[in-house]
């Protein structure tokens, strides 16, 4: 069963439309994510103040798992709750190790040209959402991006660009724009990766 294209402008209605549908959880959720990082930005030098950031880092982390994960409850049909604030904290590992081998293939990618770092985008960028749909480790989620992602690189190149280029349309519009075009976006995703990967699943089964 060969992959089927998507549709990037499909994508982003579907996204929008259930931004629309959720738009009070998902403007408090960003409300939350955005006070706990101003919260844990500031500070001093010393053992006390890198202890308070390291727990500022830890909650931000955990909370942007729930963003995430949240988006894929809503693109299942599912109405989250705001337990997803913390009740991911299971992967935090799996998250951060991933976050850490993505980045560094990322930075490495671009330092040798754009497009080996456009490549690695386009491969393994939906491994986030593999760790929380799949509850799995970073190597495997990177992994099974990688094969979920095989024959349609250019086209979900095309759709990160796209949601890179509408997030920076919204904090254009006087940074508020991002608690409506981040909900968008990560959502046009989201639709993406759940469509991928079902007809992968569709795919294997009919093997």
């Amino acid at each position: 069963m060969d992959m089927q294209p998507f549709s990037i402008s499909e994508s982003f209605q579907e996204g929008w439309r259930l931004t629309k549908a959720n738009l009070g959880f998902l403007i408090g959720f960003q409300i939350i994510l955005f006070l706990l990082t101003l919260l844990f930005s500031g500070g001093h030098e010393g053992i006390r103040w890198a202890s308070w950031h390291v727990l500022g880092w830890i909650l931000v982390i955990l909370v942007k798992m729930g963003l995430y994960n949240s988006t894929l409850l809503i693109t299942a049909g599912v109405k989250p709750g705001f337990d997803q604030l913390y009740r991911n904290w299971r992967m935090f590992v799996s998250w951060v190790v991933a976050s850490i081998l993505f980045a560094i293939m990322l930075v490495i990618g671009f330092i040798l040209l754009i497009v080996p770092g456009c490549y690695v985008l386009a491969k393994y960028g939906f491994f986030p959402f593999f760790i929380l749909d799949k509850n799995i480790g970073p190597l495997e989620a990177l992994k099974q991006s990688g094969k979920a992602t095989e024959g349609i690189r250019w086209p979900i190149f095309l759709l990160f660009l796209a949601c890179l280029g509408l997030n920076i349309l919204g904090a254009l519009l006087l940074v508020v724009g991002l608690l409506i075009t981040i909900p968008v976006t990560l959502l046009a995703v989201a639709t993406v990766y759940r469509k991928i990967t079902t007809q992968k699943s569709l795919a294997v089964n009919n093997i």
